[in-house]
């Protein structure tokens, strides 16, 4: 899953998590995970987004 920041558009979070989770466009989460690796990719109106990959042990949906 990948999930951005909203408040800081410049975090961006690559959630490798193994278990079933039904997460919708717009929901909160809370997670908990060890960051793995730095990654990014190049967008599609220019410029570069830069990624964390997190190895996620935990992902709830929380409420706003």
């Amino acid at each position: 899953m990948r999930i951005v920041n909203n408040e800081a558009e410049e975090e961006n979070y690559e959630i490798i998590y193994v278990s079933s989770t039904e997460i919708f466009e717009g929901d909160a989460i809370s997670f908990i995970g060890v960051p793995t690796i730095h990654s990014g990719f190049d967008n599609v109106g220019g410029g570069f987004t830069n990624s964390i990959i997190v190895v996620g042990s935990y992902v709830e949906i929380v409420e706003e």
